[in-house]
């Protein structure tokens, strides 16, 4: 019985801990056209107390609002 709960108990600790809200960082880079040229810029987001899934999406949602902008090209944004 005592196998048992030690068992079960572990797995409920690491389930909990599986979907903890943590802070993350969206890092983006991209072309940025000006005039007669491009130059490459790059974007940092602080995303706060999100879990992993949750913290994907608005970091997606980052890039697409970059790609958005007219003078921007080659969009990457990664999860840090």
């Amino acid at each position: 019985m005592k196998k048992t709960f030690i068992i079960f108990s572990l797995l409920g600790m690491t389930a909990a801990f599986a979907s903890c809200k943590k802070d993350y960082s969206c890092a983006c880079t991209f072309e940025a056209a000006h005039e007669d040229h491009t130059h490459d810029e790059s974007a940092n987001y602080s995303i706060a107390d999100a879990k992993k899934k949750d913290a994907e999406k608005v970091c997606d949602s980052h890039k697409t609002l970059l790609e958005a902008e007219a003078d921007h090209s080659n969009v990457s944004c990664k999860l840090k």
